[in-house]
């Protein structure tokens, strides 16, 4: 096996998994800088855990089909510029959005 496929795959997933785990040590500065309480601003782990559900049930069946690559590339692509687009958000709704659309991918393998 080409391990040069396995440490991709392994950056990865732990790109994803760091952008799961630091949202939470950043729940506090975050509504703090958006003026929300952390109750409110901790449904930015809730639409991130349900877009990746979501898009786990779609991509499995269509991977399977058409090829896990495809869905690797277009995963990691969509997470960079939607990460990028978390980082320039400058209110809650956009950031809400933003995190619904970097929570996606990683349902997809990424």
């Amino acid at each position: 096996m080409d391990y040069r496929v396995i440490a991709n795959l392994f950056l990865l997933l732990f790109l994803g998994v760091a952008d799961n785990q630091m949202i939470a040590a950043l729940l506090p500065v975050l509504g703090g800088s958006l003026h929300k309480s952390v109750e409110a601003i901790g449904l930015l782990i809730v639409v991130y855990s349900a877009a990746a559900a979501l898009a786990s049930f779609v991509s499995g069946a269509l991977s399977d089909h058409y090829g896990r690559r495809k869905f690797l590339l277009a995963g990691v692509a969509v997470f960079a510029v939607a990460s990028w687009i978390s980082s320039q958000t400058q209110s809650y709704g956009q950031l809400l959005a933003a995190r619904s659309l970097t929570g996606r991918p990683n349902g997809c393998g990424a």
